[in-house]
């Protein structure tokens, strides 16, 4: 039950109470003290929300206990004391760990590789159609448990294969401009989170965006500093400001300079496959391009359009003659560079 549905029920007993009292059957003094201390409590609880309704960033935070209390409160502060009341998880999210690897794949197509095996925490997954695929269904994420470090994907297929263990298959993956994060393979023992609408969106400020904190996640019921909270202490980059890495990155020789150009992506309604480019999604188009030699960055330099020409005479002042690697980033004024598109030249 939400802080507000919570506080219209005491508010409600509240107003039984008066009748009561109008018509001299009111009970004990002890269920007065009750409806009013609820009142009290639920009116801080407002006070907080109050006092954090600033500019959010987007973190999503998943929950499970087994078993699952009515809702878990998830309070937070920049040391571990004089914790604000931050959100309310209402349901239990449905969480795993994987029994076995999941290595990298081509993205924008169907994943047919080998099985991933998924042990969960509770609650149960269903195969679905390919339509409810491509419209995106059984959208589930899997990390190393970090702040940051997740892929986001989907699964058609899914076919229980012992006691709350499944076998993924048929999968799309890098979904959401994750394609820039995905290693040569996620180790068994990686956590897994579908994301059906219950993990919620943590309250995370502008000013608390890279910024270490601390969390109590706990019975909603109970207050933070009771025994069964959790005790976390996390730093969040607000990864839902993270421009998607550039697509199509290409490099073309221009006499004995290189042209590289690529497609921008967007974060914002880029689904429209009608005419004309998806929209920016930041205040201006800007890009960083790095030029990297056996992982040293030679030349790093800023474009405003999606196309860079690397002079002869820049290759030569960088001292790049052979094998190289040019690296693309879309720049948001919010969160900074994001996810890099990567190619090889001259391999």
């Amino acid at each position: 039950m939400s802080a507000k549905a919570q506080l219209v029920r005491a508010i409600a007993a509240l107003n039984q109470l008066s009748l009561r009292i109008d018509a001299g059957t009111v009970g004990p003094k002890s269920e007065a003290s009750k409806v009013f201390g609820d009142i009290r409590d639920w009116l801080k609880i407002a006070h907080e929300m109050e006092l954090r309704l600033e500019k959010f960033e987007q973190e999503r935070g998943a929950v499970t206990a087994n078993p699952w209390p009515a809702a878990v409160a998830v309070y937070d502060a920049p040391i571990d004391a004089n914790y604000g009341f931050n959100t309310y998880c209402q349901g239990r999210s449905t969480i795993g760990v994987t029994q076995t690897p999941l290595n990298a794949s081509a993205f924008g197509v169907i994943d047919r590789g080998a099985p991933l095996r998924v042990k969960l925490a509770s609650d149960q997954l269903e195969s679905i159609a390919r339509e409810t695929l491509l419209s995106g269904g059984n959208l589930a994420a899997i990390g190393d448990g970090s702040g940051a470090n997740w892929e986001i994907f989907q699964f058609e297929r899914a076919k229980l294969v012992a006691p709350d263990t499944y076998e993924l298959s048929q999968r799309l993956r890098g979904q959401y401009g994750t394609d820039g994060l995905v290693p040569a393979a996620w180790p068994v023992g990686s956590v897994f989170v579908l994301l059906n609408g219950v993990p919620n969106q943590i309250g995370l400020r502008s000013s608390d965006r890279d910024v270490q904190r601390h969390f109590r996640i706990g019975p909603a019921h109970r207050g933070y500093d009771d025994p069964a909270y959790e005790h976390l202490v996390e730093t969040f980059e607000g990864t839902g400001l993270r421009p998607y890495p550039p697509a199509h990155l290409e490099a073309n020789s221009n006499g004995a300079d290189v042209d590289f150009s690529w497609i921008r992506r967007t974060r914002s309604d880029g689904d429209d496959w009608g005419w004309g480019d998806v929209p920016l999604g930041e205040e201006s188009e800007q890009y960083l391009i790095q030029i990297i030699v056996g992982g040293n960055v030679k030349r790093q330099v800023f474009s405003a359009t999606a196309q860079y020409r690397y002079l002869q005479a820049d290759q030569f002042s960088d001292n790049v003659t052979g094998v190289y690697e040019v690296r693309v980033a879309q720049i948001s004024e919010r969160f900074g560079p994001g996810l890099f598109a990567s190619h090889i030249v001259g391999g």
